[in-house]
């Protein structure tokens, strides 16, 4: 009797430390998917995040960038991983919200993720090459109206804020503008200064440094009040687009079925981060605006921005190219 008792409690014993020993996370390095080009706002978002990130759980963030499809390609290979918490996606409104209301995708953006964390929120700005002959919206317009067809755009492709923004712009201007799309906002930003497309809906992280630098020129930002950044650029709606709002944003999502216990982990160690003082001022002053979320909020705004862009798809006409 005795030693049965005794191999019963030996048996316990081995389960609840295979237990405990399968609940450790994270205990190998962890991948961020990245899914745009280095050096873009996403890029710029995830690196310092992913090392403080790195620090707070002990184990290396390793950030890769897999660019193409305006991320659904980087979206995609994270929703086909293991949901072990070790694969993560750093999304954002295209391949999480909106361009599956335009096309068909390799996955499901709500079915095939779990949403983590918001990151960070941005505006667009409006901006042309420094040397252009179009020196505010009102030029923009009559250039396009006078040249049908002539003016081009750049965006990251279907889904993007700044596909968006220029579809928006078209039809409430009543212009033709032509899209060019590229795998990520640097060659974007370099066909801008080359002369190779005229416009640009930029993420105002991405156009600061090129704003600052004498590069680009703003003709107006896409937020409903004037950025603090650029407190003399006026916005679409003051230059008479009544309610023009645009933007991006970004968070974290795991492959769905990943253990809550995990995506918590994850989620609190990431508002921690956010909550930094020093990282604030510098993303701030970078053009991010952050929002602190917990998992199950942010579920519920990406949600409410799937709802919100199909009904201006709908309205605009916005389809897959």
């Amino acid at each position: 009797m005795a030693k049965k008792i005794l191999l019963t409690l030996l048996l316990h014993c081995s389960l609840v430390g295979a237990s405990v020993h399968a609940q450790v996370y994270p205990s190998k390095p962890i991948h961020v998917i990245v899914p745009y080009a280095t050096g873009g706002a996403a890029d710029g978002l995830m690196r310092p995040v992913g090392n403080r990130m790195a620090e707070l759980l002990g184990q290396p963030v390793i950030i890769e960038n897999k660019a193409g499809a305006n991320g659904t390609v980087g979206a995609d290979l994270v929703a086909k991983s293991a949901p072990d918490g070790y694969t993560i996606l750093m999304g954002a409104i295209g391949p999480n919200s909106v361009a599956g209301l335009m096309q068909a995708l390799p996955y499901d953006p709500r079915q095939d993720f779990a949403p983590v964390a918001l990151l960070a929120s941005v505006s667009n700005v409006l901006v042309v090459n420094a040397t252009s002959s179009i020196k505010s919206l009102k030029d923009l317009i009559e250039h396009a109206k006078t040249r049908p067809g002539g003016l081009t755009y750049g965006s990251t492709g279907n889904g993007s804020s700044n596909q968006l923004a220029a579809e928006l712009l078209k039809l409430a201007a009543s212009i033709n503008l032509i899209e060019v799309p590229y795998k990520g906002g640097v060659p974007m930003q370099t066909d801008l200064m080359g002369g190779y497309i005229n416009i640009l809906f930029d993420n105002l992280p991405a156009a600061l440094p090129q704003i600052r630098g004498g590069k680009f020129l703003p003709l107006a930002v896409t937020s409903l009040k004037r950025q603090p950044d650029l407190p003399e650029v006026p916005t679409m709606d003051e230059l008479g687009f009544s309610k023009f709002e645009t933007g991006a944003w970004y968070g974290l999502f795991l492959p769905a079925k990943t253990p809550g216990p995990i995506v918590e982990q994850l989620n609190t160690v990431v508002n921690k981060i956010l909550n930094e003082p020093t990282l604030q001022a510098r993303f701030r002053t970078q053009g991010f605006d952050l929002s602190l979320k917990t998992a199950k909020e942010f579920s519920e705004f990406v949600t409410a921005e799937t709802s919100k862009w199909k009904t201006v798809i709908d309205k605009a006409g916005i389809k897959a190219q």
